[in-house]
């Protein structure tokens, strides 16, 4: 079965989502995930022969990326992620083999376009569209200004509140780089250049490293903020 809830509270999402996966427990899959590794999980029935229930969120949603410039330009490009684009276009393809596997596909969404949406109705998706929430205000330039207070537990709080709001990793990823080469530029002493440029440079790697497939850049950020001194 393949199912799409679009918009709602998340308590309403949560009833949507329990009436289609019924007592079955649902598997959350990170949105990293391939479009052949969904194929195969579509495709593949258990060892015992049951069948599962997947949770995937905005697989279909337009996201930005920030790119993060090298240690001393201070321009970001805030960009279509055309990576998630290709993959939205591939999902769509793929619209009739989730809905004929035999395990179900549940597909969490803030909006659908209705082109994207007739598309995958035709191919047998079930459509449950919710209230629309409109997303609470949420000033990114806090995280920076607790990066600059050195304040790890409002910066950690704040990076949870980004996630519900909504906010692309790669665009905080590059405010707190811009931040930090923001303290670099104004450091008085060797000793604060000597400490921002550290912290300008892990930022940096932070990014590259996650689109060199060193890990996921949600979790690299989380680990930064968590083990910094």
């Amino acid at each position: 079965m393949f199912a799409i809830i679009i918009g709602g509270t998340q308590d309403e999402r949560l009833s949507a989502r329990h009436d289609f996966a019924g007592a079955k427990l649902i598997e959350e899959i990170d949105d990293s995930v391939s479009i052949a590794e969904l194929a195969g999980m579509a495709g593949t029935m258990t060892l015992m022969g049951d069948t599962k229930v997947f949770l995937l969120r905005k697989m279909f949603s337009p996201k930005r990326a920030v790119a993060v410039k090298e240690e001393g330009n201070n321009d970001e490009e805030d960009t279509p992620d055309s990576n998630n684009k290709d993959k939205s276009s591939e999902l769509c393809d793929m619209a009739e083999a989730f809905a004929q596997s035999p395990h179900t596909f549940i597909f969490e969404e803030d909006t659908l376009t209705a082109k994207i949406q007739t598309k995958l109705e035709k191919a047998g998706a079930q459509i449950r569209a919710l209230k629309k929430v409109e997303k609470p205000k949420f000033n990114v330039f806090a995280l920076g200004d607790a990066l600059a207070r050195g304040d790890r537990k409002t910066l950690w709080l704040l990076l949870m509140q980004t996630r519900d709001a909504g906010i692309p990793t790669e665009q905080i990823c590059g405010i707190l780089a811009w931040k930090a080469r923001t303290m670099l530029a104004s450091s008085r002493t060797q000793q604060e250049r000597t400490k921002n440029s550290a912290l300008s440079r892990t930022l940096i790697t932070i990014y590259h490293d996650s689109h060199r497939g060193a890990g996921d850049l949600s979790l690299l950020l989380e680990r930064f903020v968590l083990e910094a001194k």
